[in-house]
């Protein structure tokens, strides 16, 4: 993946002779100097410096490293500190030379702690009208038990691909860990990078779709690589932003933001993530290809918006499990269920994808974990799944998600499923649960495949399922629905099948809805268990009876074993 880092070795003698290398146990004026005019310097060697920029705006043209590097990746050097000391915003503009640059970046051994300190800075990097082509450029990356600390950071980053080399293949807004070739193989490290606030704009073009298949641009990208044959076991990433995350992507595979491998992490607190493009999901969590494989963690901590509606290929939000790769890995992990957590997705595909495929490379996922508070998800699509749990065969192995995990909580929480699309679907041998809870709503059908799938549905504390059909389709197939503690379905709307074991503790099987007219029917294709104060609520008209035809009224139908005790609600 990251192909630069085969150069790692030979980068501080480079950068001695193309510009300003700071050396142990020098003075301070051996910082760099007022009047900077290198176009790349070296912090290393154990030094400490603060920097004051000298003008407002920095151009640079950089090759084959970065504008500024704070560190260096052995371990002879001891730790090194920079300071940027701008109490005005400084924008720099980093135009590259060669096939890779970096604008700051932040390189550790396992045994040194790098540091690099800066105020509210701009950072454009190729980020011209046409950027240069087949370069791979990152604003900020940090490795190792590197730290990078920034106030509101914005940045401008361009990325386009003219050619089917695999150089210039992968540019990023801010990158935290290690790869496949990079020097750091501390599994124990973590690379930090913090804001206060952060804005990125990124922007991917190709020639031609063959070109494009090559490309990887995300904003924020945290990465561990995980050994899997390799004999390389880096350390992982964090990105942290206490403040307001704003990302803007376009382009082909211009992803928001990219998570993968073992501890690597992003944490945000509010944020608004818009894509459009080919294959440009909002959120991408876990990986199966080579380097940085594995799954990962999101935080969402605040209010989260997204909208992929220019993405009509991809769901918003993509999770790959941990692909069986090591037991003590993380899953692809995404929580926004803080009792401050809101989101709003509004996808031109699935909100939520559990999916196998990763560009043509198939895994199994096993775990993959997304819980909301207060979620509102919908799709302009409309055939698309809302929430897909997704195998697929490659090579005559068949893949699969399983013991994937929905949570959904929140009176503010709307789930719609598109006109002719699904609410949930789980295909053939996924496994997977989603939990409803506190007052949340989804509406639509739920499909489970026939061969080897699992699916189950818990709803509880006045939540509620509205079943609304699928275009002609009013039939859910589940493996079990559970409902508990004035959980509610609501077959109000018209004749429906729910083809499942249906368990209601206190659970209340809905026909009446807010209408005064009779005439519904709710099938349960499978067993019906009924305990606590399980209720049916239905509506008929009370006349002389008799044959059906001659009868207006509500009716529940078990095709199957019914036990227990449920009251049931008649309204005139």
């Amino acid at each position: 993946m990251y192909k630069p880092y085969t150069f790692r070795n030979c980068l501080l003698a480079y950068t001695a002779f193309a510009g300003l290398l700071v050396a142990a146990g020098a003075a301070q004026a051996a910082c760099p100097p007022t009047a900077n005019t290198a176009d790349n310097w070296v912090v290393s060697g154990g030094s400490a410096c603060t920097w004051t920029p000298p003008s407002a705006t920095i151009d640079r043209t950089v090759g084959w490293t970065s504008y500024i590097t704070v560190g260096e990746s052995t371990t002879s050097g001891g730790s090194n500190v920079l300071t940027i000391n701008n109490a005005v915003p400084v924008t720099f503009n980093i135009t590259p030379r060669s096939a890779s640059v970096w604008g700051f970046r932040v390189i550790s051994a396992a045994t040194a702690t790098n540091t690099m300190t800066v105020g509210d800075v701009v950072l454009n990097v190729n980020a011209g009208a046409t950027p240069v082509a087949n370069v791979q450029a990152t604003a900020i990356e940090v490795t190792t038990n590197g730290r990078f600390t920034g106030g509101d950071v914005t940045i401008n980053l361009g990325h386009r691909k003219t050619d089917n080399l695999f150089a210039g293949s992968f540019s990023y807004g801010v990158l935290a860990g290690g790869s496949v070739n990079s020097s750091d193989y501390d599994p124990t490290a973590m690379a930090h990078a913090t804001f206060d606030n952060l804005t990125i704009t990124a922007n991917a073009s190709a020639s031609s779709g063959g070109y494009a298949a090559l490309m990887t641009t995300a904003a924020i990208r945290a990465i561990a690589q995980t050994d899997n044959g390799s004999g390389h076991d880096s350390g992982s990433g964090t990105v942290t932003v206490s403040g307001m995350t704003t990302i803007n992507t376009s382009g082909t595979y211009s992803i928001g933001i990219y998570v993968s491998g073992r501890d690597s992490t992003v944490d945000i607190n509010d944020s608004s993530i818009t894509t459009s493009g080919s294959t440009s999901s909002a959120i991408r969590i876990g990986k199966t290809r080579d380097a940085g494989n594995g799954g990962g963690l999101l935080i969402s901590r605040g209010r989260m918006e997204i909208d992929t509606t220019g993405a009509a290929d991809t769901g918003a939000i993509l999770l790959l499990g941990d692909g069986g790769i090591n037991a003590s890995y993380r899953a692809a992990t995404l929580d926004a269920n803080f009792d401050a957590s809101s989101t709003r997705i509004q996808s031109a595909a699935e909100a939520v994808f559990y999916t196998v495929n990763d560009k043509g490379t198939y895994g199994n996922s096993v775990g993959s974990t997304a819980s909301f508070n207060n979620a509102v998800m919908t799709t302009t699509s409309t055939t698309a799944s809302l929430i897909k749990f997704e195998s697929g065969t490659s090579g005559g192995t068949t893949y699969a998600q399983t013991d994937a995990v929905f949570n959904l909580r929140g009176a503010g929480s709307l789930l719609t499923a598109a006109s002719d699309g699904w609410l949930f679907e789980a295909m053939d041998r996924t496994s997977a649960t989603a939990s409803i809870s506190q007052g949340a709503v989804v509406q639509g059908m739920v499909f489970t495949g026939a061969t080897n799938a699992n699916f189950t549905m818990n709803l509880s504390d006045s939540a509620v399922w509205e079943l609304v059909a699928k275009g002609t389709t009013a039939t859910s197939t589940l493996t079990a629905l559970n409902l508990a503690s004035g959980a509610r379905v609501d077959a109000s709307g018209g004749d429906f099948t729910i083809a499942a074991a249906v368990a209601s503790d206190s659970g209340i099987l809905d026909l009446r809805g807010t209408t005064s007219t009779a005439g519904r029917t709710l099938l349960i294709d499978g067993a019906y268990t009924a305990s606590g104060a399980a209720m049916v609520r239905m509506n008929t008209v009370l006349n002389a009876g008799g044959a059906l035809a001659d009868q207006t009224t509500d009716r529940l139908i078990v095709n199957g074993n019914a036990t227990g005790t449920t009251l049931v609600s008649v309204q005139n």
